[in-house]
């Protein structure tokens, strides 16, 4: 992958844009998930969505340092 330097300011926001979808449905998932096991009881696939949130805390620090290469080229 490309150094965020390297990047064109279209493949900077092509970027920005798929890593705040999937990180919102992975944020939403385990919304639903948290909410399921709340009524039903806990199981397997209510720890999936915890799974999955190193992936959410990545992408947020990946978002901010694209968002800053966008501020530093106006």
């Amino acid at each position: 992958m490309k150094q965020l330097s390297e990047m064109s300011v279209e493949e900077l926001n092509k970027q920005q844009n798929s890593m705040s979808v999937v990180t919102g449905l992975i944020i939403g998932a385990f919304t639903v998930f948290t909410f399921i096991a709340f009524q039903y009881g806990f199981s397997i696939f209510t720890m999936i969505p915890v799974f999955f949130l190193p992936l959410v805390i990545i992408n947020f620090n990946k978002l901010k340092k694209i968002k800053k290469e966008l501020r530093l080229r106006g």
